[in-house]
């Protein structure tokens, strides 16, 4: 996604799982974009935390 937006620089990509790394990439994306790098931050999140507009569509899905 980062090469469609910005393909002439060098994008970041970040994965979170937690609050803590979300805040440590937060830091880092503040960092990079003010150099002016693209900055993608993936937050994996649980199934726990699908929005309830969500869960039967993708439930359905699921079992296709």
């Amino acid at each position: 996604m980062p090469a469609v937006v910005a393909p002439a620089a060098a994008a970041v990509r970040l994965r979170v799982r937690t609050a803590d790394e979300l805040d440590l990439a937060l830091n880092n994306a503040s960092y990079h974009a003010a150099t002016g790098r693209p900055v993608l931050i993936e937050a994996v999140l649980g199934v726990e935390d699908t929005p309830p507009l969500l869960r039967e569509p993708s439930r359905v899905l699921a079992h296709r």
